[in-house]
């Protein structure tokens, strides 16, 4: 491989893992994957293309050090081990950085934004019941046990996404230390926001077939003006997601009881003050 350490965020999904990446590969050590998300290690089929395959997915430079990418998959769902059984079958030195957010926050938006995408856990309407997907992606303390048994604990950077939003610059020094990186003045620019679940535009039927269509065509679609193509999308195809869905009050307290036993584990095994979140 023409890399010896490779850098994951590994989530958690809609815990501002976008916003992250985009910070982190303005770092003039670090190259970014041609894909955020290549699921390598957790989807089969994406897994039998091999590891020539995943390398190719880096253009390295002589400046770069790092390999990076953030695959929310590796922390989607409940934990599944089969992931770091194959990081392992390369020796790299792997690198973890894990975002958390308030799981009802989080909850929030990974069902707006599964509304807006067709997503299953958005299959039915949210008053009538949580997927189990959504509570187990914010069992935190769980995958962070996968990955610390796997690996190391010292191959883990926990970051809290409310920080993340807040101290910005304090929070990536502090994952650029982790990575064992030089601070680059280069992550100082302004603040940028990505991929947020407001604002998307959840597609009907011919919608969805447009996109699949356009995906298809590749460059050839990109003949037509990029204003033409949103305007096609957004006001003919689909509808513009305008607020988030929020649980209700019985909801709260039933992700809460739940989740309970893993927030008391994050704060006491990874000092993660869950109290901020109550």
């Amino acid at each position: 491989m023409q890399f010896d350490t490779l850098a994951v965020i590994i989530g958690a999904q809609k815990a501002g893992t976008t916003s992250l990446f985009e910070y982190l590969v303005q770092h003039p050590q670090i190259c970014a994957c041609q894909t955020k998300e290549p699921n390598f290690f957790s989807n089969d089929e994406v897994w039998q293309q091999g590891w020539d395959w995943y390398d190719s997915l880096w253009t390295f430079q002589p400046e770069h050090e790092i390999a990076l990418e953030a695959s929310v998959s590796y922390t989607k769902g409940q934990p599944n081990p089969l992931i770091c059984q194959r990081m392992g079958q390369r020796q790299l030195k792997y690198k973890f950085i894990y975002i958390v957010r308030n799981p009802i926050e989080r909850i929030e938006s990974h069902y707006t934004h599964g509304y807006a995408e067709g997503w299953p856990v958005a299959a039915k309407p949210l008053a009538q019941g949580i997927d189990p997907f959504m509570i187990d992606t914010s069992r935190y303390a769980a995958h962070l046990d996968l990955f610390s048994a796997a690996f190391t604990p010292k191959s883990i950077c926990v970051v809290e996404f409310d920080a993340l939003r807040s101290q910005r610059v304090d929070v990536l020094r502090k994952i650029v230390a982790f990575l064992g990186l030089n601070w680059s003045a280069q992550l100082e620019a302004d603040e940028m926001k990505h991929n947020p679940s407001v604002g998307k535009v959840r597609l009907n039927r011919l919608g969805k077939v447009v996109r699949q269509t356009y995906l298809r065509l590749g460059s050839v679609s990109r003949l037509l003006p990029a204003g033409l193509r949103r305007k096609v999308l957004h006001s003919l195809l689909g509808q513009k997601i305008e607020k988030k869905f929020y649980l209700t009050s019985r909801q709260r307290n039933e992700v809460h009881a739940l989740l309970a036993e893993d927030l008391l584990r994050l704060q006491a095994e990874y000092g993660v003050d869950v109290t901020q979140w109550s």
